[in-house]
């Protein structure tokens, strides 16, 4: 497969090497990615590796095998993920895929219309939903292991005291979580920029960097519509996070709304456990990027949304 994508890479007026140097968006020291486009097209799909990532390589392949090994067919089709690696002098790098004249989501968010956002939410749910459809225990003891992991969280960021008090909160917070949790194979980075629609009107997930054969049930839907929230608040297109779970005043809101309380029928989980969940998301996603209270006015609000959710969880105890 990946000798086949090379060849047609190669054809491309760029040469492979001289794509990397000038293409490439640095976002680790283990691993470089980038996407190339044309005619504002998504062509293709690379990641790249330092020499050194071979532990890397290897781990992600081996958590990758099995999760297509253990997804239904069908949407182990739409899981673009290449075992296979290719070498150039400085790097080694996966071809994930060639989706040559695909209707991609990454684009503009101020270019999106409220029909755009209710369809892209979702089918990218409804994608989620039948790739983790295995059977699995919802279980009390996995508390121990969620507040297991605000716990290290706190240990790193000790040095952070607008951090240090966020991550405190929550995990006192946790105390009061009623909803039983599962694990179910996880994509790690579910949202729009990491999935696409194909000209065969097929749904596509690519860049599996950080999935697990095990994680939280609700991380990747929660993560999926929290983006989407995310984005469109930086950008002053929707509310705070607050008034948009209780109280949707434009039809955009209600979108988000709507996806929000569906995840909550769906995976079982109370209100309050849901805010408590979405806070948990923001953390995955801002401490894995080390801008978790540099992005003030986001971290601002997701701190108004932290003491809202205090107050309305005491209030009901």
């Amino acid at each position: 497969m990946s000798q086949r994508l090379l060849d047609q890479l190669q054809s491309y007026d760029k040469n492979i090497t001289d794509l990397i140097q000038h293409s490439y968006n640095p976002v680790s020291h283990e691993t470089i990615k980038f996407f190339a486009f044309s005619r504002k097209e998504l062509k293709y799909i690379v990641s790249t590796y330092r020499r050194d990532s071979n532990m890397l390589i290897s781990s992600e392949n081996r958590v990758m095998q099995n999760i297509i090994k253990n997804t239904k067919n069908e949407i182990s089709k739409s899981i673009l993920f290449s075992l296979e690696t290719l070498k150039t002098d400085s790097f080694i790098f996966r071809v994930q895929a060639y989706v040559s004249k695909s209707k991609t989501y990454v684009r503009k968010m101020q270019k999106f219309n409220n029909e755009d956002i209710h369809e892209i939410l979702k089918e990218s749910n409804d994608w989620i939903i039948s790739f983790q459809e295995r059977k699995s225990e919802k279980r009390e003891s996995y508390d121990d292991e969620l507040s297991g992991e605000i716990r290290h969280w706190i240990s790193e960021h000790q040095e952070d005291v607008k951090r240090a008090e966020f991550l405190e909160l929550m995990l006192k917070l946790l105390q009061f979580k009623t909803t039983k949790i599962s694990k179910k194979p996880s994509h790690g980075d579910y949202c729009y920029w990491n999935y696409f629609k194909g000209t065969d009107n097929k749904f596509y997930v690519f860049d599996w960097e950080f999935a697990k054969e095990s994680d939280w049930d609700f991380i990747d839907p929660l993560t999926n519509v929290f983006v989407f929230w995310m984005d469109l608040y930086k950008q002053f297109k929707v509310g705070a996070l607050s008034a948009v779970l209780t109280s949707p005043s434009t039809h955009l809101e209600e979108i988000v709304n709507r996806e929000f309380e569906r995840i909550m029928r769906l995976y079982e989980i109370s209100k309050h456990d849901l805010y408590l969940f979405i806070l948990f998301v923001y953390c995955r996603l801002y401490l894995r990027q080390e801008t978790f209270s540099k992005e003030l006015p986001l971290f601002e609000e997701l701190s108004n949304f932290l003491a809202f959710t205090n107050k309305n969880i005491k209030k009901d105890v």
